[in-house]
């Protein structure tokens, strides 16, 4: 045996025994590079769970969208604060508008995949022969702007009836900008209602003040009145906007007031 290993050690190299070495150092390599790539993940195609891939694509452009509609939102509160071209407004636009398109909310042109459609139907039908398009918001700069160049309607939450009144008026002054007649736009106001305090409370919690001056409080026939203001100020449209827990004594009230009108 001794003399096996010293025959070993001192026999001279064959190019095999060279090369040997060198494939096992590539094949350590080669894993490796695939460890690092993979980063515990499989590299493996996954194209045979094509449901799976739909759900989770969904999910994330579901988040996606969620995100838009906030950043939106955040870029509509700004604006009725800050002076146009205010920069943090312009990052918030820009932002939203990146990830509208991975969240398919923009439009987007070029080709794509290919269906052929045999005695296809578009069941049920759209009720309206063109959907309207509603812009819902109140910044003055911006939304309103939208509103008077897209919008077959406007629409904005819990604000008072003194206030509606103003924001249909700048409303009227972007349509005056472009030359279009306001009373194209339906008007609308999401209005809460809440017979009492407690009420309110229950309903809106820590935004109850914030909300308060867009909620139809008291009796039977002040609801009635609040609701007439509305009307006043310009409203083509009032919605009863119900939060949880649903205040049903409310509107018991609501429809009694109504009902002895006619």
């Amino acid at each position: 045996m001794a003399d096996q290993r010293l025959t070993w050690l001192t026999r001279r190299p064959t190019a095999w025994s060279a090369v040997v070495p060198l494939v096992a150092l590539g094949a350590g390599v080669l894993f490796a590079l695939s460890a690092a790539t993979a980063r515990g993940t499989d590299l493996r195609s996954s194209g045979g769970d094509l449901p799976g891939l739909i759900r989770e694509q969904t999910r994330q452009n579901s988040a996606l969208a969620s995100r838009v509609a906030s950043l939106r939102a955040e870029v509509d509160r700004l604006s009725a604060q800050q002076a146009p071209g205010d920069l943090r407004v312009t990052q918030l636009t820009r932002e939203g508008d990146q990830l509208a398109l991975a969240a398919g909310t923009q439009a987007v042109s070029g080709p794509t995949v290919q269906f052929t459609l045999t005695d296809a139907r578009n069941e049920p039908r759209p009720v309206q022969d063109a959907l309207p398009i509603w812009v819902g918001g109140s910044g003055e700069r911006r939304t309103l702007r939208i509103a008077a160049r897209y919008a077959d309607g406007w629409n904005v939450p819990f604000i008072s009836p003194e206030i509606f009144a103003h924001k249909k008026g700048v409303l009227a002054e972007r349509c005056a900008e472009i030359g279009r007649d306001p009373g194209e736009i339906r008007c609308a106001v999401n209005v809460g209602l809440a017979i009492d305090e407690d009420a309110l409370q229950r309903q809106f919690g820590g935004l109850a003040e914030a909300t308060r001056p867009g909620v139809l409080t008291g009796s039977g026939q002040q609801i009635v009145d609040g609701i007439g203001r509305y009307v006043e100020a310009g409203a083509d449209q009032i919605n009863l906007a119900m939060r949880a827990p649903f205040e049903i004594e409310g509107l018991e009230t609501l429809a009694t007031a109504i009902g002895d009108l006619s």
